[in-house]
C-alpha cells in the first residue's frame, strides 16, 4: 500500500525497474565488505574503517603526519 508520502518511492522504482529492462543501467553486485555505507550503517573494525576512509579520501585531521 502506498500513501500520499510515499508516492514518489513508487515513482522512482519504476523508472528504475523500466531502465533496467532498456539495459540503459545495469546493477552490479557489491560485497557487502566494500560496501561505502557500511561506515554509517554498521559497526566495523579498525582495518575496515581505514579502508573505507581511503576509498572516500577521507584523512585524520588530527594525524601529525
Amino acid at each position: 500500500m502506498f500513501h500520499e508520502r510515499t508516492k514518489h518511492i513508487e515513482v522512482d522504482c519504476n523508472i528504475v525497474r523500466k531502465k533496467l529492462e532498456k539495459k540503459i543501467i545495469v546493477a552490479k553486485h557489491v560485497s557487502s565488505r566494500h560496501q561505502l555505507a557500511n561506515l554509517l550503517t554498521k559497526p566495523l573494525g579498525r582495518t575496515q574503517i581505514d579502508f573505507i576512509c581511503d576509498k572516500l579520501g577521507a584523512y585524520d585531521i588530527y594525524d601529525p603526519a
